[in-house]
């Protein structure tokens, strides 16, 4: 992925090791690199310098590569309860 198509809003996977980000601002730092804010699944806010060379490692994410949910669907039952 190229750093002129990174933009606001998109998910981007590379940009942290331990999966896709949300992009939620890009300034350009020169020609060859670009200031990213961005958020994590975790809700943490960070920012970094992306350079050429990290162009590489670098490619759009899908939303539901953000979370994976692993849960068989008989781990979840509903109880009907009274309120009293």
């Amino acid at each position: 992925m190229k750093l002129e198509d990174i933009e606001t809003k998109t998910l981007v996977a590379g940009i942290e090791p331990d999966g896709p980000v949300r992009v939620l601002d890009v300034e350009p730092a020169g020609p060859d690199a670009v200031n990213v804010s961005y958020k994590l699944a975790t809700g943490q806010l960070l920012q970094k310098t992306l350079f050429r060379a990290d162009e590489a490692t670098l490619s759009a994410a899908t939303a539901s590569s953000l979370f994976t949910f692993t849960a068989a669907a008989t781990d979840f039952t509903v109880h009907g309860g009274q309120r009293s």
